[in-house]
């Protein structure tokens, strides 16, 4: 009810707010005032009707039992509830049974640690995951939620598959990323992932190696969708902010293998590393400032964002006239948190039209980037990781029993590409 009561108002509110002859485009698809209305007209009404009680009964008697603890269970790493210092090793997590069609069960060997994991360990986006796990017949909410294991890509071997699963069979070599709601995650030494969230392991990567790249290479590929492509990327200029954090050390490699010319930014110590990956050009950001660093060069078609809004005006001064922004730091989740889905959705909105309204007369766009679970688009970096054009940044690796040391190093902010769990 109240994510209907949502797009309602914001139906009303984008003929409130929106000029009459405003005009954005999606893949050359006219996005006017009215469009933006109609949607959220529709989308408040298929809301209204998919939340039925019928359907939230259906629900309610379909909805998944809570783990329960036991002595002869998996190591897992878990949290029970949200703040600082919650994150533990357990050993009394039950193995996974009863898969579902599509369902596969994966013997992890290798998984990443990525921010995502400590900011959910702190409550991040707590209220958005929880609407998404009470949809996929998940408890949660009021604790109900808990534990959550950690952990969003792995690489593994298939122990089990669904009646309905036909790519894989057991004893393959699976590399893959779940989606960031799901309560069970990657960082255990068994997990339960859906067919479509996975591809056959690169065949000349160990598991550690092939563990690095599943989640930061589709949180890029989700966020350069629709604006750079390998059929329209050759000769486009690209700035990468952060070049040498997990995402910023495989996108700089997805753009060169591509054609492009690519510009970074990293702290003096990484220079050689995003200049081994194939930068260039790089700037110190320790000792001037990007945007006054580029006043002079040519202005960019595409600027990967990893920063955050303390960045965005930098980043639309570099930008050219139809260049394209995408930021993987957005406020949607923390608006969310502070203002709960309603308000939060229309601070959305609104923070949205305030950073693209005027800057789209002068053709620059920014929008958000999300991560999103994509097997296909794994089977396609495979063959660019096998050709040697994508190679793995693994900082440093751990085994499962030192994870606390493995987290601290995350939580420094100042990795070189990614941090491994192994089991």
């Amino acid at each position: 009810m109240w994510v209907s009561i949502l797009f309602a108002g914001l139906a009303i509110l984008s003929l409130v707010v929106i000029p009459d002859d405003f005009e954005y485009f999606v893949s050359d698809i006219p996005i006017t005032r009215k469009f933006v209305s109609i949607f959220f007209v529709i989308t408040a009404t298929v809301s209204f009707f998919t939340q039925s009680n019928k359907q939230r009964k259906v629900q309610d008697n379909m909805r998944r039992k809570p783990r329960s603890t036991c002595t002869d269970g998996m190591k897992a790493i878990t949290i029970d509830g949200y703040g600082d210092d919650v994150i533990r090793l357990t050993s009394n997590n039950p193995r996974p049974e009863n898969l579902q069609d599509y369902e596969l069960l994966i013997r992890v060997k290798a998984s990443s640690i990525n921010p995502i994991d400590i900011r959910i360990s702190e409550g991040y986006g707590s209220r958005v995951f929880n609407k998404i796990r009470r949809g996929m017949n998940y408890p949660a909410g009021d604790g109900k939620e808990f534990p959550i294991t950690l952990g969003r890509d792995c690489a593994g071997i298939v122990e089990a598959v669904g009646d309905k699963v036909k790519i894989f069979k057991p004893g393959q070599e699976i590399w893959g990323a779940i989606e960031v709601a799901r309560p069970y995650g990657c960082l255990a030494e068994l997990v339960v992932v859906k067919e479509h969230e996975i591809s056959l392991k690169p065949k000349g990567l160990t598991f550690e190696q092939a563990a690095s790249i599943p989640y930061v290479f589709l949180t890029t590929w989700s966020a350069i969708e629709g604006c750079i492509s390998e059929k329209t990327a050759k000769g486009k200029r690209v700035l990468v902010l952060a070049g040498t954090g997990g995402i910023g050390t495989f996108a700089i490699q997805l753009f060169k293998a591509w054609g492009c010319y690519v510009t970074t930014t990293c702290s003096t110590t990484g220079i050689p590393l995003v200049e081994k990956l194939g930068a260039d050009n790089v700037i110190d950001y320790r000792k001037q400032e990007f945007s006054e660093a580029l006043k002079n060069e040519e202005k960019f078609d595409f600027i990967l964002d990893t920063m955050g809004p303390k960045f965005y005006n930098s980043c639309f001064s570099v930008c050219k006239r139809s260049g394209r922004i995408v930021s993987l730091v957005s406020p949607v989740m923390l608006l969310t948190d502070k203002h709960g889905l309603v308000l939060g959705g229309i601070r959305i909105f609104l923070k949205y039209l305030q950073l693209n309204l005027l800057r789209r007369l002068l053709g620059k766009r920014l929008s958000w980037g999300f991560f999103s679970a994509n097997g296909r688009a794994l089977k396609y970096i495979r063959k660019l990781v096998d050709s040697g054009k994508i190679q793995p940044v693994v900082d440093k690796s751990y085994s499962v029993e030192d994870f606390k040391r493995a987290f601290d190093h995350i939580a420094t902010g100042h990795s070189r590409g990614k941090t491994i769990i192994t089991f």
